[in-house]
Parts: structure tokens; sequence; C-alpha cells
């Protein structure tokens, strides 16, 4: 996983411009609005690990929500209210166990060089009746007319 962030910087330039973060922002929003706020309730509190821009943490209405990435501009993205933790999303050292009902990833996973490390700092973080969601791109990326 590169995790430079001015290598970040500039892959989120090239691949997200600001039109294609205006669609991303609508997707997941009917994405979360009608699939995954059922599966998060009102006193749950939230990770969503590789966080990005917040679009799955702005739409989401729950006690928590707190984002872990290595993008820099993530916090000029996020809703008030949403928690930005930088760094690494292999550390997950600064929250403490059980400290989530929910935690969520997606497009992320493919990218670390090991899945086994973070499933178990996932587990570690995680309350034991946690549910842990992950979704990979090609539920999110839009398609090209």
């Amino acid at each position: 996983m590169e995790n430079d962030p001015a290598f970040l910087r500039r892959l989120y330039d090239h691949r997200f411009d600001e039109r294609r973060r205006e669609e991303k922002q609508r997707i997941w929003k009917v994405l979360v609005e009608s699939f995954f706020q059922k599966h998060v309730a009102s006193t749950a509190a939230v990770l969503d690990l590789g966080c990005g821009f917040g679009e799955f943490l702005n739409p989401l209405r729950c006690a928590r929500r707190a984002g872990v990435d290595l993008q820099s501009e993530a916090p000029k993205h996020l809703e008030p209210g949403v928690e930005f933790h930088p760094g690494d999303v292999r550390d997950l050292s600064r929250f403490g166990d059980s400290t989530f009902d929910v935690v969520f990833t997606s497009n992320l996973m493919e990218h670390l060089p090991s899945k086994d490390d973070v499933a178990r700092m996932v587990r570690s973080i995680a309350a034991s009746s946690s549910r842990i969601a992950r979704t990979a791109e090609a539920l999110t990326r839009p398609v090209d007319s």
C-alpha cells in the first residue's frame, strides 16, 4: 500500500475530479440511505477505515462517526461531527478495545499487503456484537457513459 500522503493526493486528484466526486457522493448517499443505514443503529459508534472524503460517513446517522485515512484533504470534505484520525489504517492502536459497533471499509483491503493484520486489529476495536462491512470497487464506481 502506498502510504505517502503526497502520492495519495495526486491519486485522488487524478481519479476523482470535482464532477466525479459529486457523482460518487450522490451514489453513496443513495447506498447509505437505502441500505446501510438500516444496519446501523442511531446509538452506534461507526469507524470507516480509509474514509476518503466521507462518502459513507457523511450521510450516515448514528451517535459517533469516525474515519481513518492517509488523505490529508479528508477533513475539508467531512461533515461537522465526523471525527477524522489521520494515519495508516494498519495502526488502530489509537482506539481502545471494543470501541466501535460497526467497522466499515470500501475499496481498501485490496491495497493492503496483509489483510490478516488489519482483520486482527479490527476485531480488537470492534465490540463483541459489532458488524464489519466491506465493499468492493465494482459496487461504487460510476459507470462512464
